[in-house]
């Protein structure tokens, strides 16, 4: 047994040796660098926004364009909402400036995860909607904003099921190049 070990020793270390020095060494010939291209620009969009449970007509009221007087600072993102309610629909707004280097890029808005039907307006405008809480999404806001001009995110959180509705993850703003691969 120690014979055939020290044979199969013997042998690998000829056959190494017939290979020449550095054959263990060689190194894999080198591929080129990636070609260089546009990062992709980010407004990160957590924090401080406002919140308010919605009263009856919230919608109607035009809360997607203009907040109601009272409301409650809201963290984003966020386990529970500021009133821990367990059904029902919350409303979030979120004021901020669309940097003015962003210009002929697209723009979208990510959510990482909204509790569990939400909707979406981008200056009073409908922008879109999603259902699900543990998916994220993103909407194509290209068309409704300006680059250096203030927006205002509205957005209409319903929970089912007993869930609390809530921003429980990132929101985050990007400017990138038309082609997109998210």
């Amino acid at each position: 047994m120690i014979r055939r070990r020290l044979l199969a020793a013997l042998f690998l270390c000829l056959a190494l040796g017939s290979a020449g020095p550095g054959a263990l060494a060689a190194k894999p010939p080198k591929k080129p660098a990636p070609a260089a291209r546009k990062g992709r620009l980010r407004l990160d969009l957590n924090g401080e926004w406002q919140s308010r449970p919605e009263a009856p007509g919230g919608e109607a009221d035009h809360w997607q364009s203009t907040p109601p007087r009272m409301t409650m600072p809201a963290h984003v993102p966020e386990l529970a909402t500021p009133t821990r309610i367990s059904a029902g629909a919350v409303w979030y707004w979120k004021r901020f400036t669309v940097p003015a280097n962003w210009p002929k890029q697209t723009i979208r808005l990510l959510f990482g995860g909204v509790r569990e039907k939400c909707r979406v307006w981008v200056n009073g405008e409908a922008a879109g909607q999603h259902s699900g809480e543990a998916e994220p999404f993103d909407l194509n806001l290209t068309r409704v904003l300006a680059p250096g001009a203030e927006c205002l995110i509205s957005l209409r959180a319903e929970g089912t099921g007993g869930m609390t509705p809530a921003i429980w993850q990132s929101v985050t703003l990007i400017s990138h190049d038309e082609a997109y691969i998210s």
